[in-house]
Parts: structure tokens; sequence; C-alpha cells
């Protein structure tokens, strides 16, 4: 008991603590690397909603924007989706385009 009393009396003073203008080093480091983080999160972000990264991956792909969440979703949606620049629908349809050669998926099979 009086050993743990003792310990919590005691305190350590940091003398390694270097600032610039009068900020801690430790928290300039700490910001830098969240606004590192948070920079690239932001890319990320961006080139998602913005569609940049699916026409990165699929630039021949000619479909709307309201069809981009359908690609690779397990699921042959058929359509414009169903082509090569898509990929056919992101390899959803190759069961079918193997099964039905020469047809074209107009309505969603799975």
């Amino acid at each position: 008991m009086e050993g743990a009393k003792r310990a919590q009396k005691i305190r350590i003073k940091d003398d390694v603590v270097k600032s610039f203008c009068g900020i801690p080093f430790r928290t300039i480091v700490l910001v830098v690397l969240f606004l590192v983080m948070f920079s690239g999160w932001v890319y990320v972000v961006i080139g998602q909603v913005s569609g940049v990264f699916f026409y990165m991956k699929f630039p021949h792909c000619n479909i709307t924007e309201d069809l981009i969440p359908r690609m690779g979703n397990q699921i042959c949606d058929g359509g414009a989706l169903n082509s090569i620049g898509c990929n056919f629908d992101d390899n959803d349809c190759l069961a079918f385009n193997i099964a039905y050669p020469g047809k074209i998926s107009s309505c969603v099979t799975m």
C-alpha cells in the first residue's frame, strides 16, 4: 500500500520536448501526420465521387453515372453493362455469355 502511494506521487519531467515557435515538436509531427492522412483520404473520396477511378479502370465503358454502382455487384445487369468496354459488367456476365454465346442480356439475370 505504501509503495502504491509513493508511485502516485512520482512525477517525471520530460526534458526531451523541443519546440518550434513555442509549439512542441510532437504536436507539429502529429498535425503534419494528420494532414497527410486526411489529404490522402480526400483524394480517394474525390476520385470515387467524381468517377475518375471508374473511368481509369473502364476507359471505354460508356454508361451513365447512375449505373456505376451496379458494376461488379455479382448480378449480370445486361444492357450497356454487358459489353467489352465495361468488361462484361465487371465479370458479372461471364457465366451468361458462356452459357448463351451471341445472346444479348437485356434483363437482370443471376
